[in-house]
């Protein structure tokens, strides 16, 4: 059995700094979890995904922690290459 709890997405601290749609979830590239700007990645409910409950915060939590371990590992390259 699953319970919702509450369909608000907990953005607030965000306010003003990130960007959201009208219902107050952060909005991502396409097929990504990163943010369209920075250096910022969004898994589960903040994300606002129509998956399954349960599904979506593992899911997600996956790909942004894939996305940013291919993003550092892409700056450590930079900075190997800065520092010959």
């Amino acid at each position: 059995m699953f319970i919702a709890i509450g369909h608000s997405p907990n953005t607030e601290l965000f306010k003003g700094k990130l960007a959201m749609d009208s219902e107050g979830y952060l909005i991502t590239k396409p097929d990504s979890n990163r943010d369209q700007r920075r250096r910022v990645w969004a898994a589960g409910d903040v994300q606002g995904q129509d998956l399954p409950p349960g599904r979506d915060g593992s899911r997600t939590g996956c790909m942004a922690a894939l996305e940013a371990e291919k993003w550092l590992a892409g700056q450590e390259a930079r900075l190997a290459q800065a520092a010959e």
